[in-house]
């Protein structure tokens, strides 16, 4: 019995310090605990890659494999897994913003992680990919 109290009493304790992260005092601004994405990258549903591209410069990267119909406005095609050997082909600046996208998604998370792994900073991948840009009825490359 004593082990099972003391058990619980070790569980409180930590479950208390985990939560004394999240607890602010009145009027105290609350902030997240953890502020960056573990992914290191971040994510963009197709009506937010639309806005920001008609409000802002991007370098817009597709990334698929086999080779596919490009969004407008697209500045390189890279095959996911060939990002590394391609890095001449990407901006020098490595705080340049870089969107990456693919037919689902899957292939640009790879290369947003290979991105942000080479040192680039302000890197997000196209959720949904191609397949959710044209069900949103988003313009393609003729």
């Amino acid at each position: 019995m004593r082990k099972s109290y003391s058990i619980l009493l070790i569980l409180a304790a930590v479950g208390l310090t985990v939560l004394s992260g999240c607890i602010s005092q009145p009027g105290q601004k609350v902030t997240p605990a953890v502020t960056e994405t573990v992914k290191g990258y971040g994510e963009l549903t197709a009506p937010e890659l639309e806005a920001m591209m008609s409000q802002e410069d991007v370098f817009l990267v597709d990334t698929h494999i086999p080779e596919q119909k490009h969004i407008k406005g697209t500045d390189e095609v890279i095959p996911f897994n060939e990002i590394e050997a391609n890095l001449y082909r990407l901006p020098t600046d490595k705080n340049s913003r870089i969107v990456v996208y693919c037919m689902s998604g899957s292939m640009g998370a790879i290369a947003s992680k290979k991105l942000v792994e080479l040192g680039y900073t302000d890197v997000n991948n196209l959720l949904g990919g191609t397949i959710e840009w044209r069900k949103q009825g988003y313009g393609f490359e003729e």
